[in-house]
């Protein structure tokens, strides 16, 4: 009689794609925890509250897709395309408030809400035991087809503030901006 089943030890081996995900798991958890104490360190905590959205948003994310995997298996791209558009809407903030030396306000991030609502529902619906309703497929394409309309014009204004304070065109540096279209002379009229 044998203590340990033969079909146990063979669902032990591990193959090579699941040491690589372990050892990358292990280096993002290492990595995550030196950089954040090493920038509270030095920055203090107001660098690790402007962090919070980008966690919150992850979360919301985690809670959609552990309750309810079909909402982004459904809508693979509208999802991707989504949770991009809200990363990258808030680096562009982050980095826009810094430049700017403006304080970043990390809880007015509205354009964050409808994640957390629709994660709510779907939380909601596992806890209870129910089925996520039927409109989260509806509401996730218009929530991504809002959020990233949102995201690019407010990429316009802020790319054409930027142009008219330096007085350059977008794609163009050499030639000069006249001095009519520029915020320059906005301010000396003033």
């Amino acid at each position: 009689m044998k203590l340990i089943p033969a079909d146990y030890l063979d669902s032990l081996r591990w193959r090579n794609a699941d040491l690589m995900v372990m050892l990358a798991c292990l280096g993002f958890v290492q990595e995550v925890v030196s950089k954040s104490t090493s920038v509270i360190g030095t920055y203090g905590f107001q660098a690790f509250c402007d962090v919070l959205p980008f966690c919150a948003v992850s979360l919301a994310t985690f809670v959609i897709g552990y309750c309810d995997e079909t909402i982004f298996q459904k809508n693979p791209r509208t999802s991707l395309h989504l949770i991009a558009c809200l990363l990258v809407e808030m680096v562009t903030e982050l980095m826009k408030a810094h430049i700017s030396a403006q304080k970043f306000e990390p809880l007015q991030r509205w354009i964050n809400l409808p994640l957390f609502f629709l994660a709510t529902v779907v939380l909601g619906a596992d806890l209870l035991g129910q089925e996520t309703p039927a409109w989260t497929n509806d509401y996730l394409i218009i929530y991504a087809t809002a959020a990233c309309t949102y995201f690019g014009m407010k990429l316009v204004i802020v790319i054409d503030e930027i142009c008219r304070v330096l007085t350059i065109w977008c794609f163009d540096i050499v030639t000069p901006r006249p001095a009519s279209m520029s915020f320059t002379r906005h301010k000396k009229l003033q």
